[in-house]
């Protein structure tokens, strides 16, 4: 009987044993990892002696020390975290409250363990940063062609004199050096530049501008990674009124020819005229003509108004800017003019002629064919951004349900109210 009496005790001492250690060791590691480590050493130890002393002498259940030690160690942690989650909602209850006072005197300082000093006791909870709602909003300032005060790039600044022009097999290459002294309007003017054109394909022409010294120390301010943005490169075939659209905005299919874009990404919704998620610095330009009749010559439609039962001509062609960075296009009656922040000019020119010509040739060249996509992507997604809660959520799932509508995703973003 005393035998398995005996028996029983070990038995639960080992279970107590290996379920405190386990406790103790996720516990100590909230405080300090190498707390962990140090007491599966000192674990992998005691087991060690303990299987030399019990082959000598029986004992009762927790005779032994390192029994004893880790009752005290698995009861002094459990403590621990229970006075930690106490000083937390003290914490949690005074900033609700708006008691200032209590506030600084419970506020949180990092400590040199890792962990964070709440109300005089250390915790493991650190504060996590949130992107605060204004980030999105830029500081307020006038642009350079609404400042009547600003200097006109355009007139003052000299330009550049081309040299050591030399043709390639698709194109040429030149060395570009300011005229004259700089102007540094938008900043330190680049001496010497490389410029590269090159005839890509039939229809399509790039034209780059980058620094002659470029090197790796500063090639990342002016290349754009193609393992970023796809770069078009030559192809096999390659050889020697308007409407304008710029994506991703949502305006007016025909703006005025005074219009200005400006291209800074945000995370908004779909507001009239601002910036979106994403954008692509592209255009596509496409003029009407009428056909004189005695002559055959072709005349440019100068004017909004059109007739409903005239037979016209239409010629198209896109221009992409490959540019990561911030940037304004200037839409003007006889040109446009791109502004960059930063990076090089890398230019794509589509010729067409025709529209469809110069969107295939844009996403074939530049953007890409998209991935192979599974059945479902090509059903019905269901998107809503505002959601206060998750019963709101289930109210969009309920009456699609209601309506017979077909629903196979559902793509959410909570927001805190």
């Amino acid at each position: 009987m005393d035998d398995i009496a005996d028996r029983f005790s070990f038995a639960l001492e080992c279970l107590f044993l290996f379920s405190s250690s386990i406790s103790n060791f996720f516990r100590a590691g909230e405080l300090l990892p190498i707390l962990s480590w140090t007491y599966v050493v000192f674990v992998l130890l005691c087991l060690l002696s303990w299987s030399k002393i019990r082959q000598s002498r029986n004992f009762n259940m927790f005779t032994y020390p390192f029994s004893v030690f880790n009752l005290f160690i698995f009861i002094t942690l459990q403590l621990s975290r229970l006075t930690n989650a106490q000083s937390l909602e003290a914490v949690t209850t005074s900033i609700q409250s708006g008691d200032s006072a209590q506030t600084a005197d419970l506020s949180a300082s990092p400590t040199s363990s890792g962990g964070v000093l709440v109300a005089g006791t250390t915790s493991s909870f650190r504060p996590i940063f949130t992107v605060p709602t204004d980030a999105d909003s830029g500081a307020t300032l006038i642009p350079n062609i609404n400042d009547p005060e600003a200097v006109d790039a355009q007139t003052f600044c000299p330009g550049y004199n081309a040299s050591n022009v030399e043709r390639t097999t698709s194109g040429l290459t030149a060395t570009l050096t300011l005229a004259r002294e700089a102007c540094n309007v938008y900043g330190t003017d680049i001496e010497t530049l490389n410029l590269t054109v090159e005839y890509q394909s039939e229809d399509r022409l790039a034209v780059r501008l980058v620094p002659s010294n470029l090197g790796s120390s500063n090639s990342s301010q002016y290349l754009l990674p193609s393992e970023f943005v796809y770069q078009p490169t030559v192809n096999a075939d390659a050889g020697m009124t308007s409407s304008f659209h710029c994506l991703e905005t949502v305006r007016s299919p025909r703006p005025t020819v005074d219009f200005t874009k400006t291209m800074w990404a945000a995370d908004i919704g779909n507001p009239i005229d601002y910036n979106l998620y994403g954008s692509y610095p592209f255009y596509l330009d496409t003029r009407y003509y009428e056909v004189d009749e005695a002559t055959g010559n072709l005349m440019l439609v100068t004017s909004n108004e059109t007739k409903a039962t005239a037979d016209y001509i239409a010629y198209s062609h896109g221009v992409y800017s490959r540019n990561a960075h911030g940037q304004e296009i200037l839409l003007r009656p006889t040109n446009i003019t791109w502004l960059l922040l930063g990076g090089s000019i890398d230019l794509y020119f589509y010729a067409g002629p025709t529209q469809p010509d110069v969107t295939t040739a844009f996403q074939t060249s530049a953007i890409r064919l998209p991935t192979m996509q599974q059945y479902s992507t090509f059903s019905y997604h269901q998107c809503r951004c505002s959601c206060a809660n998750w019963s709101q959520l289930q109210e969009i799932v309920d009456d699609h349900e209601r309506f017979g509508i077909p629903l196979e995703y559902v793509w959410v973003r909570l927001r805190k109210q």
